[in-house]
């Protein structure tokens, strides 16, 4: 479908070939290749018009090394292969631990499957904090670009 439409961006949700493979961002580039082989260029922002739609790991259901291997090999690869824009899923988790009597909206953090940035009792997750400190230390390089090309 895609080589037969034109599209201004299109969202790949990320999970087939980020969370079976914490130790090969590889997979993950080249899926967005194949995409990109697939869609036009569109006017706005030509050959690099894919971006991660959805992408994240919930922390209640893996260890946190897999789950820190999986977040920052999939933001950062995503960001160097060139996506206009790299969306977690999600800021609050609504998804019940499997066994949890516990319905929407989850308030403890045990009843949650862990897919946020702010736990169920307002604490930040590994990837608020991740991403964060990246949008951080790529906000002071944008800056600094900034008032390099205004000198």
């Amino acid at each position: 479908m895609l080589p037969l439409a034109e599209f201004d961006l299109v969202s790949y949700s990320a999970w087939e070939s980020t969370v079976g493979y914490p130790d090969r961002p590889e997979m993950l580039r080249k899926a967005l290749d194949v995409i990109a082989a697939n869609t036009s260029d569109s006017p706005d922002f030509g050959a690099g018009n894919v971006y991660v739609g959805e992408y994240g790991l919930p922390e209640n259901d893996f260890d946190s090394e897999r789950l820190r291997k999986v977040i920052a090999h999939t933001t950062r690869t995503a960001l160097d292969w060139g996506c206009p824009y790299v969306l977690y899923w999600q800021i609050f988790c609504n998804e019940p631990k499997q066994g949890s009597e516990a319905e929407p909206p989850i308030t403890k953090n045990e009843d949650a499957r862990g897919f946020c940035l702010i736990r169920p009792d307002g604490s930040k997750s590994w990837a608020w904090g991740y991403l964060k400190e990246l949008l951080g230390s790529n906000a002071g390089t944008k800056q600094a670009e900034s008032e390099d090309a205004r000198e």
